[in-house]
Formats: C-alpha cells, structure tokens, sequence
C-alpha cells in the first residue's frame, strides 16, 4: 500500500515554515489505515509505504494482532522527512499485540495514545491503554521505539521484548505533559539488542501546544519501569526526568552490557531506582 504522501509532506512543511507554531492538523492529511471500535482484528503480512500522516491508527479496539507488517517512510531532515508519520498508534485500546515487524518512519516506531488537557480523566471516549505486548520486531530510523504519549492518561501493563534497534532511535520515550494527570505504570523492555543513536531514556515534560485551561497543573506518575538484558551502543543516556509535580519511581535497570558515547544522564528525582549488573563501556555501573 503506497500512500503517496509527498505532496501531503510538502504542504504541511510550507505551513510549518509558514507558521512555526503551527499544528500537526492544520494541514489536512491521510492515514494509512484506521481502525475505529473494532475487536478481534487481525492485520498480517503487508506493507506500507510513504503514509500523508499516521500509518496504522488504531481506535478503540480491543484484542488486536498486527503481525508481520513492514512500515517505511523517510525520516530525514525537512523537508525529506515524512512528518507525523508515526508506524503504528494504539488510541485508547486494549489487548493489543504487535510482533514480527519492521518500522523505519520520521516520527515515533509505535506510538500509545490517549487524551489529552487538565480534565483528560473525565473523558469516558479515551479509556485506559492496557495490556499491549510488542515482539520480535525489527526498528530502524524513528523518534522513539514505543513513545508513550503525547496524548495520554493511563497506560499499563507494556512489554516490549526479543526486538533489535538500529539507526537513530530512542528505547524509552515518555512525553509527560504539564498540562494532562498522565499515569504510566508496569513497562517492561527485555532482550533487547540495541544499536542506536538517539539513547536509553527520553523521559521529559513535553509542552508542545500546552493548555492548562486556568486549571491547577496535575500530577503523573511514572512507576515500575524495568530495561533488562540489553546490549549494544548508543550514543547517550538521555534524560530521565518529569514535570516538577510529578512522580518518577521504582525503575530497575539489570543486565545491561552497552557501548555509551556520552554517559552523563540528566537525571530528576527518581524514588527506586535501581542498577544490577550494568556495564557501559567496560566499567560496571552500581548507580546513574
């Protein structure tokens, strides 16, 4: 399936130019595929190429298999890069199961998704993500293997696991809004080959288009995060950090054997966090 976003491409990167500020949607432009309130899907053995926008959206649904799927777009600088052409989002789903894939595209790998704003958790439109297991997958080039947000609240029980990373991506990508009460909770990377420039960790506020709509800014939770039995090289730590209310804890980092160029980590209040048997660079690491 070719979606023949070159044009959808150009047009969004002349508003951008445009207009700075302006939106992902101000510039109309298709996805893929969208699957919309739907159980019990099965979507196997294709290949996408060159999506106007998101790849495979996934709505609602419950009890999904994307199986054996490749997903391309380029992902350079603008205007040669594919904006917002996430490979697959999960919206507000549950039960959902992506193995024996291969994503290389100019925004996130995967993408979990939700609402977003300081009342996000009256939304009954946008339950809870849950129980999302991605395996024996193959990710190049992206903004982050599995990006947890931009548009989220609760997100639970995430495995990521058996896959290989390589060109310029980033394993653990949590976008903490200032603006939404976000829970991310019981995430899981393991058996990990990891070869990648972009870095270990990506958690930071992500203010783009921000709205506290004169509400009091509400409070997250990051909790329960294990990366173990991982190995390659990349280019840093990154950052592990969140919004000044919010709440880091309980992350395990074990059995890791990594090639890090800059080991330096920016590194916020983190309640648990835990090192075993971790070495970068020939040196065994007992804490970040």
């Amino acid at each position: 399936m070719d979606g023949n976003g070159e044009p959808f491409w150009a047009a969004f990167w002349q508003r951008r130019e445009e207009n700075p500020d302006c939106t992902n949607l101000e510039v109309e432009r298709p996805r893929m595929m969208f699957i919309d309130q739907c159980k019990d899907v099965l979507i196997e053995g294709i290949s996408l190429q060159d999506s106007g926008f998101w790849n495979i959206h996934v709505y609602r649904s419950q009890d999904v298999t994307i199986s054996g799927v490749s997903i391309t777009s380029p992902n350079g600088t603008p205007p040669d890069r594919a904006p917002s052409s996430d490979g697959i989002d999960i919206d507000s789903c549950q039960r959902v199961t992506v193995r024996d894939c291969f994503i290389t595209v100019g925004d996130d790998c995967i993408a979990i998704k939700g609402t977003k704003g300081p009342r996000a958790l009256e939304d009954e439109s946008s339950p809870p993500v849950e129980d999302i297991l991605i395996e024996n997958c193959r990710f190049d080039s992206g903004h982050g293997v599995v990006t947890l947000g931009s548009e989220a609240t609760i997100v639970r029980n995430v495995v990521v696991r058996d896959c290989v990373v390589t060109g310029w991506n980033k394993l653990v990508r949590l976008k903490l809004r200032p603006d939404t009460p976000q829970t991310y909770e019981n995430l899981l990377y393991e058996n990990i080959v990891f070869e990648a420039g972009g870095g270990i960790f990506d958690v930071k506020p992500w203010t783009q288009f921000f709205d506290l709509k004169g509400e009091e800014p509400p409070r997250s939770v990051v909790r329960n995060v294990t990366i173990r039995n991982v190995k390659g090289w990349t280019g840093k730590w990154g950052e592990l950090m969140g919004n000044p209310l919010d709440t880091i804890e309980d992350i395990t980092i074990e059995n890791l054997e990594m090639k890090i160029e800059n080991e330096a980590i920016t590194l916020g209040p983190v309640d648990g966090l835990k090192v075993k048997n971790v070495v970068v660079n020939g040196k065994r690491f007992e804490s970040l």
